[in-house]
């Protein structure tokens, strides 16, 4: 039985990934988001170790043309509800080390969030940490489609392709996921300077845990201030969960980030830690900790053989 049968037993089958991005669920009567100019959903830094791909979700915060400013402010748009402050330098200085593929998300997650499913409440949120967003507010089910179409398929797509290639040359790639946090939410204060969010897979998790709580100075969150929720959570369970890769969920703390230099000393930390750990042989291997009542699609994932 292949992983496509098991993991789709439910009845669901997984996102088709059209030519032109569009998701045939959703229906395709609008026209396209981007105009041919403004740039494309997905920033790619080239690699040559396929033993690793680096993603950064919310690593931008564009705003297409079409859709002006959302009607909100430019602090609050810029602010950590519009995008994850500073990973991406994290993102770019890690990639750097291992010399990895990196794909970074360049729309706002005010936009679409592309960690988040598409029918989500949170996908194309109306508030967020208090804060109104007008340009969401009762959004028509057209244009949903629109920005799933224009940035959420092509961003998915692009990330779906670079493993299955990176497969296809015989690699068992980790997929590394950056994100940032803001110090406070919703009033509550965050002691954490990282964060590791995992799910039932240790083969990462476990061993970084244990490095970092090595570093005196570092308070680390062990699925704190977030997990890695399946059904919420889009990005590492839909990619590297399905295909049985070894993965990790990070958060760096926002407010550590704000200047180059406090975004490459956190980076630098966890790199260290990457480095003392050294590569796995369990990284290495496909192991599948899914069943097919966790509902996860799969996508991109025409036909993979149970490993």
């Amino acid at each position: 039985q292949t992983m496509r049968e098991r993991l789709t037993a439910n009845g669901d089958s997984p996102r088709p990934i059209a030519s032109d991005g569009r998701d045939a669920r959703f229906g395709q009567s609008e026209p396209p988001l981007l105009a041919p100019d403004e740039p494309a959903p997905f920033r790619i830094t080239e690699g040559e170790n396929d033993g690793w791909l680096i993603v950064c979700d919310h690593a931008g915060n564009a705003v297409p043309r079409a859709l002006g400013d959302l009607g909100m402010s430019e602090e609050d748009r810029l602010d950590h509800i519009g995008w994850d402050i500073g990973a991406a330098m994290v993102a770019r200085r890690i990639a750097r080390h291992l010399r990895a593929p990196l794909i970074e998300g360049v729309y706002s997650r005010l936009v679409i969030d592309c960690n988040r499913y598409p029918k989500a409440d949170d996908a194309m949120p109306e508030w967020v940490d208090g804060r109104r967003i007008p340009g969401n507010q009762a959004l028509s089910a057209a244009n949903k489609t629109r920005r799933v179409a224009a940035i959420f398929d092509p961003y998915h797509g692009k990330i779906a392709s670079r493993l299955d290639r990176a497969i296809a040359r015989g690699a068992t790639p980790v997929l590394l996921s950056i994100h940032s946090c803001a110090e406070a939410m919703n009033g509550i204060h965050r002691p954490w300077h990282i964060g590791i969010g995992w799910t039932r897979d240790t083969r990462v998790s476990e061993p970084v845990l244990a490095m970092l709580a090595t570093d005196p100075e570092l308070k680390v969150g062990d699925n704190q201030p977030y997990g890695l929720d399946l059904g919420l959570d889009f990005t590492v369970p839909e990619h590297a969960m399905v295909r049985g890769l070894a993965h990790l969920q990070v958060e760096f703390r926002n407010d550590l980030l704000r200047t180059e230099a406090g975004a490459e000393r956190l980076a630098d930390r966890f790199i260290d830690a990457l480095s003392r750990i050294g590569d796995r042989p369990e990284w290495r291997q496909r192991q599948i900790y899914l069943s097919a009542a966790d509902g996860l699609q799969g996508y991109g994932i025409a036909d993979v053989a149970q490993p």
